[in-house]
């Protein structure tokens, strides 16, 4: 074998050998979706998922796996603090819920456009405003789950949720404080922060699958039939 055949053989070794360990250091996107109908994704700081796990009734809980949504009929799966608009799809008479993880020592603010918030959650300090199309949580020196429950507005075809997060804020010293900041926020007197998250959200009627339709539905009737002429037969070609 030539020096310069070798030199090339070598050459060639470490480039796929720096090949591999590009590949291998590469992260793996982290707090993805799940697809709608399966167990909830875990939560991530400022990212807003969506319970994909479904029940009869929603649910809006301070524990991930008990989030649930109900009549999703699907979602984004890629949901990442680089994503910042997703979107989801829902029957009109569902109700879809997010949650997220509120960091240590930040305020999150969920804001509805075209819909009502009908349930929610935090194990922190919290207020929604009396329009319901705000919920802003008012966290402590520890990370927590807060969750909401929305429902679509009569007649609309899209609503939007959004996810701000203001980082600036003093951390409260009590209840009493944290409550104030949170109605502060809400009433606008205090800035939301930062748009970090947003989801449009399809609403989807009523699946009639299955349903008798006159309109859609035909029959035909024969009052009467002729014979085939004696000697041939009509069912095999001649």
């Amino acid at each position: 074998m030539s020096n310069m055949t070798l030199r090339k053989r070598i050459a060639l070794v470490a480039v796929s050998a720096l090949g591999v360990g590009l590949l291998s250091i590469t992260p793996a996107t982290a707090a993805n979706n799940s697809a709608a109908g399966a167990e909830n994704a875990a939560a991530a700081t400022d990212v807003l998922n969506v319970a994909t796990k479904s029940g009869a009734s929603a649910a809006a809980s301070q524990t991930v796996a008990s989030n649930l949504s109900a009549g999703l009929l699907t979602n984004s799966t890629i949901q990442t603090t680089a994503t910042v608009t997703s979107t989801a799809t829902v029957l009109s008479t569902g109700e879809i819920v997010f949650y997220t993880q509120t960091g240590a020592d930040k305020n999150s603010t969920f804001v509805v456009s075209g819909g009502l918030i009908n349930r929610s959650a935090s194990v922190t300090s919290a207020a929604t405003t009396a329009d319901r199309t705000q919920f802003t949580v008012v966290s402590d020196s520890s990370t927590s789950i807060s969750a909401i429950g929305v429902r679509p507005n009569s007649g609309v075809s899209t609503f939007i949720v959004d996810l701000y997060v203001n980082s600036s804020l003093t951390n409260p010293a009590n209840i009493d404080a944290a409550n104030t900041a949170a109605i502060n926020i809400n009433s606008g007197a205090v800035s939301r922060g930062t748009l970090v998250q947003k989801y449009v959200v399809t609403v989807a009627s009523t699946s009639a699958s299955g349903a008798w339709s006159a309109a859609d539905s035909s029959c035909n009737l024969a009052t009467s039939s002729t014979s085939a002429a004696d000697g041939t037969d009509d069912t095999v070609p001649v």
